[in-house]
């Protein structure tokens, strides 16, 4: 019994050569519309009430590490208090900076008060919760895309 093998070598070092390009390509490609979903699933999945919209505007993702991370992040440019919003804040004090009295309207009543106690925001950790939800479609992308880059390289 004889057992022949015969291999292209200047096509499979061709297509071996041409794999770290294709990967990156690949992943670039699942890692953005991995972010983008988290992105979208933060922006619905939260459980703060919103007036103007701004801190599910203020959910923005970043492609870092030559298109093979990204970074998904609250801009503060947007809404600065996004992150009192996310991790909660402590029960606190609340005085006047530079006026004798604290002034707001509660039940539609102007109030004056010399200092307010404030119990602290409970934490909605919206965009842990997106990203828990979407491990694993980004799972199952990420071998899809791994997949493809072999199929691609011609393996």
């Amino acid at each position: 019994m004889e057992l022949k093998v015969t291999i292209d070598l200047d096509s499979f070092l061709k297509a071996f050569n041409a794999i770290p390009d294709i990967a990156k390509k690949e992943m670039t490609q699942e890692i953005a519309g991995v972010s983008r979903s988290i992105q979208n699933q933060a922006r619905t999945v939260h459980r703060f009430k919103t007036k103007s919209g701004n801190l599910a505007r203020s959910i923005w993702y970043t492609i870092r590490n030559k298109g093979l991370s990204a970074e998904i992040f609250l801009n503060e440019s947007t809404a600065q208090y996004g992150k009192y919003v996310h991790d909660g804040t402590r029960a606190h004090t609340i005085r006047p900076q530079t006026r004798k009295y604290l002034y707001f309207v509660s039940g539609g009543n102007k109030v004056f008060a010399k200092k307010v106690n404030h119990p602290g925001i409970n934490p909605d950790q919206f965009l842990y919760e997106a990203a828990q939800i979407k491990e694993p479609d980004f799972i199952i992308k990420m071998n899809t895309a791994v997949d493809r880059v072999i199929k691609l390289a011609g393996f």
